[in-house]
């Protein structure tokens, strides 16, 4: 079984509302593999903590893709799109 409960430390920093944010630490049924995976996005998570923390209030945007993943035709303009509407919503 894999425990998300490491998980909040982080959780708590990265989404709005920290402690307040709605997440639910879970026990979950998983295989090898899929045990394998969930270490690897812990890690990229940890890394993401580590890189906000060095950066400050200025670390930036960083956006984690699945090794297999294939963005669409348009998803670069899509994306800057997004994240040129978070910046004008920051405080």
């Amino acid at each position: 079984r894999w425990s998300t409960a490491r998980n909040w430390r982080y959780v708590v920093r990265a989404f709005e509302g920290g402690e307040d944010c709605g997440y639910v630490q879970k026990e979950l049924p998983l295989t090898v593999g899929e045990r394998g995976c969930a270490a690897s996005h812990v890690r990229i998570w940890e890394h993401c903590a580590r890189r906000a923390d060095a950066a400050g209030p200025h670390a930036g945007a960083l956006l984690v893709l699945e090794d297999d993943a294939l963005p669409k035709v348009g998803f670069l303009a899509r994306l800057r799109t997004a994240l040129a509407d978070l910046r004008a919503e920051a405080p």
